[in-house]
């Protein structure tokens, strides 16, 4: 089984190779957490079978709640009409049966070469024995798009924003990671608004006040004062922010993951201080942006190590919880932030 750093590589190797050779796979499964990567490969394997815009004659779009594979596997024969090639899409195929992916196995043993097929799906059990009879086949490529980790996230936005003709200064992408969250479409919109604001001024530059002036940060308000409230152990404060981010939207299962994020990186720098770090060697050992090392330099100070490991343990023991238990979500989390906040539980 690949690891998750396989995927992600996988997964730029498949942009480059899309870039440079265009679709070079007759099917193609794309599937994974970060929905936004999965949309944007089949985008571009779209633009890439039809560089001169949109073919909607040899296009056929299909949904794997509604449509099986017999009805897949027809269009994909069908013969493009005045084009060299037809894209066929099926959304939604972790709904397909295994009787639909046998289908589709049986396709791509001998593919029709003027199709390309792609699969959308939310995640795979690649143990099903007819997909996994497919995914061996030489025409099909699967590729998996994990959710990204804030780090790769904000490296993903210096990216793209090069792409809308931006050059973020230094500390920009890692605030508006901070700012709006690690959700690539959130993100992608916040810079299409830098992009706007600026307008066809010839200086593209986009220094951190600018970026603050557009988008708005009460997300980042939001994050702060939880945080901040958890590593002063004051699980009133904790409760209350913990309410307010669930009426504004936010799900129990992301606030457990901003928390571990967090108490991660505070354990990276309490690490980083033991070996004598500070300044921006701390902030690159904990994998933080500069503007933030004071901050959490001296929320690393308030606990031990040994709290830290006990506190990550925790949240992992949460976050299972969220996925696979029948407890309210947000008793799981209030109880995690009560033990976090625990009375009598200090740094030492």
């Amino acid at each position: 089984m690949a690891t998750r750093q396989q995927d992600v590589d996988a997964a730029r190797d498949f942009f480059r190779t899309l870039s440079s050779e265009g679709p070079t796979s007759a099917l193609y499964l794309f599937y994974g957490a970060e929905s936004y990567l999965v949309s944007e490969a089949l985008n571009r394997v779209i633009r890439a079978v039809f560089p001169a815009g949109r073919d909607d004659l040899n296009m056929a779009t299909f949904d794997g709640r509604e449509h099986d594979g017999t009805e897949v596997c027809s269009a994909a024969s069908v013969v493009p009409m005045l084009a060299p090639k037809r894209v066929v899409v099926v959304r939604n195929a972790h709904r397909f049966s295994a009787d639909s992916w046998r289908q589709l196995a049986e396709w791509a043993e001998d593919p029709a070469p003027t199709t390309v097929l792609v699969m959308e799906a939310e995640k795979v059990d690649k143990r099903q024995k007819s997909l996994k009879a497919l995914l061996k086949l030489p025409a099909v490529s699967a590729v998996h798009f994990p959710e990204l980790r804030e780090r790769e996230t904000t490296q993903w936005v210096a990216r793209q924003a090069s792409r809308h003709g931006l050059t973020l200064a230094r500390d920009v992408p890692a605030w508006l990671v901070e700012a709006i969250g690690t959700r690539l479409s959130d993100l992608d919109h916040a810079l299409e608004r830098i992009d706007l604001y600026l307008g066809k001024a010839e200086d593209r530059r986009v220094p951190l006040e600018t970026a603050m002036e557009v988008v708005s940060d009460t997300r980042t308000r939001s994050v702060f004062e939880l945080m901040d409230a958890l590593f002063a152990r004051r699980a009133d404060a904790a409760l209350a922010q913990f309410s307010r981010m669930l009426l504004h939207g936010e799900s129990a299962i992301r606030v457990v993951a901003l928390a571990a994020g967090q108490f991660r990186s505070l354990l990276l720098a309490r690490d980083a201080l033991s070996r004598g770090l500070s300044g921006s060697a701390l902030a690159s050992a904990a994998g933080i942006p500069p503007f933030r090392t004071r901050d959490v330099t001296a929320a690393a100070q308030r606990f031990s190590m040994e709290e830290l490991y006990a506190i990550h343990e925790e949240i992992a023991a949460a976050d299972h919880l969220l996925k696979s238990s029948r407890l309210s979500d947000r008793l799981v989390v209030e109880r995690l932030f009560l033990s976090i906040c625990r009375p009598g539980a200090r740094a030492s």
